[in-house]
């Protein structure tokens, strides 16, 4: 039951490009696969038995592959086996797959743009459009047979992707340069990773097993003081937590301390004892005038001395013992100021994690603090990795937007009035999206005082637009402190091997896993492919897990 990938070595430049991009993807994505390098490997009949999926995505590769090996690979495919071609070189392979393709070649060519057809591989995907910065090598099919079903395009509506069965197989073929994982082009996260690992489900063999990030949503809101407006009612203040509880939402509040007033406190501990929000110290206050607002790095740069960081902890200790709650284990920093010399005092205080888009000691203005490459993919903006090298931080972050040396541009909802509630609910629905199709989970974030550009009614109409949206589309709401404490913990566990026999999984774990998680699982009966989830318990060093699987 495994997934198999070629590749060569031996092409340097090529397969620097390739791991960076395919491989950093499905190890992330945690697919179980095995590589075979034919810079010293000849592949044999017996590599690919009991493969559900095999991938040739290092560009040019296939065409390294001799007459014999595509008579191996295509006659494993017609007994069910995928196939996945992902190749801006396809038209190089030539006459060596137009015998089982009927596809008489292909033409090279240049795009900017790619367009989604609506189909289960596209299902998930913010945008049915992306744009490319600069343009990427396409190959485009002559004279495809009918057989096949095109789910990309470019430009000029010419396909870029497309798939077909073969015997009990599928074969699909995405004719597009590895350079549009280049940051320089567009870049993992930015709308083409759901068409990636989307086209891997819809080519494989089922069942098809991987450890991915479920779908959870979460909500983040900075500069909290209660609301976006100077004057409130105190009975209103926080009122757009219950609107986002409506829908299921647990949002994660980054409370300016100081700022928070007596007589508002009992609405915070509400909140906090029925577990439908958890809080941190985001800063002191909102206004910088009187004090630096920052409690963890200066804001401009400068470390807290010792004295100083600790006597910062403890004004936070004191002020969550006066609201009677338990800071958040996820720290929400103003402006992603986290320094080095507070990250012993986090650890001490149970904040193991962080939603910081830069590394300690560093601020937005910094030219350095923009150049940090985190896992999975070298952004700032989609990290699931450890915040400083010493791993005492795990840090998670989902949000589309642009990070540049003046801040960073994450926020649903607009800095100003005089935008429509739909225009306002349809980029909120993207940032869920987004984060829901690169599996890195969907995140609705907005500073607080951004509420004072609408009325309540307005938020909850916005609100209650994502809802709807969000009605056909599998996910889970939890609370920020969980998915983060649920990303730490299945980074630290990998699917070791997989079998698959008379209807019964075995699966190897190894690593270690202080709470449960899930495998995705995909069946596919008639054409309609349906996932459900596999828990996984609690384990250490090692684990071996048999299930049932009813196949339609």
């Amino acid at each position: 039951m495994k997934t198999i990938v070629i590749c060569d070595s031996s092409d340097y430049v090529s397969y620097q490009r390739f791991e960076n991009s395919i491989l950093s993807a499905l190890d992330f994505y945690q697919i179980w696969y095995q590589t075979i390098d034919i810079s010293y490997t000849l592949l044999e009949p017996n590599d690919l038995s009991n493969t559900n999926l095999l991938i040739i995505a290092q560009e040019a590769t296939g065409k390294k592959l001799t007459p014999d090996d595509w008579k191996i690979i295509f006659k494993q495919v017609s007994s069910g086996m995928g196939l996945l071609i992902f190749d801006g070189m396809v038209a190089s392979y030539g006459s060596l797959i137009s015998q089982f393709t009927n596809i008489d070649g292909f033409d090279i060519k240049k795009a900017d743009t790619v367009l989604f057809e609506e189909s289960w591989i596209s299902g998930l995907s913010a945008e049915k459009t992306i744009n490319t910065n600069i343009p990427v090598l396409v190959n485009i099919p002559l004279s495809p047979d009918k057989n096949w079903t095109v789910f990309l395009k470019d430009a000029h509506l010419n396909p870029v992707g497309i798939w077909k069965f073969f015997g009990k197989g599928r074969i699909t073929i995405i004719g597009i340069s590895q350079g549009i994982w280049n940051k320089n082009c567009l870049g993992h996260t930015k709308g083409f990773d759901g068409i990636f690992w989307r086209s891997i489900v819809w080519t494989a063999k089922k069942p098809f097993i991987f450890k991915g990030i479920p779908p959870f949503i979460a909500c983040r809101v900075n500069d909290a003081t209660g609301n976006g407006k100077s004057q409130q009612d105190p009975a209103e203040m926080f009122r757009y937590v219950s609107v986002l509880n409506e829908i299921g939402f647990i949002p994660h509040i980054g409370l300016c301390i100081y700022d928070i007033k007596e007589n508002t406190i009992y609405k915070i501990r509400d909140y906090f004892y029925q577990s439908k929000a958890e809080f941190s110290a985001h800063s002191f206050n909102r206004d910088s005038s009187e004090r630096d607002p920052s409690i963890y790095l200066g804001s401009d740069g400068r470390e807290f001395q010792i004295d100083e960081i600790r006597n910062h902890f403890e004004e936070v200790n004191h002020t969550f013992g006066r609201y009677n709650i338990k800071h958040a284990q996820t720290i929400n920093a103003h402006r992603s100021q986290i320094g080095l010399n507070s990250l012993y005092f986090l650890r001490e205080n149970h904040c193991f994690f962080s939603m910081n888009l830069l590394k300690p000691g560093k601020i937005f203005s910094d030219v350095r603090g923009l150049t940090w490459e985190p896992k999975p993919y070298g952004i700032q903006n989609f990290c699931v990795d450890y915040l400083d090298d010493n791993q005492n931080i795990f840090n998670v972050v989902s949000h589309p937007g642009e990070i540049t040396n003046k801040g960073a541009d994450i926020d649903f909802l607009p800095i100003s009035s005089g935008y429509s509630v739909d225009s306002i609910a349809k980029k909120g629905i993207f940032q869920v999206k987004r984060g829901l199709e690169n599996l890195t989970s969907g995140c609705l974030m907005f500073h607080e005082n951004r509420l004072a550009n609408f009325s309540i009614g307005d938020f909850e109409t916005i609100i209650s637009i994502i809802a709807n949206e969000l009605r056909d589309i599998p996910h889970i709401f939890k609370s920020y402190d969980f998915i983060a404490n649920y990303m730490k913990n299945r980074q630290e566990s990998k699917i070791a091997n997989i079998q698959y026999k008379n209807s019964h999984i075995f699966l190897v774990l190894t690593g270690k896993s202080k709470m449960g998680q899930f495998l995705f699982c995909f069946l596919e009966n008639g054409g309609n492919i349906t996932q459900s989830f596999l828990e996984i318990p609690q384990f250490e060093k090692s684990l071996e897990l048999t299930y049932k699987i009813q196949q339609g």
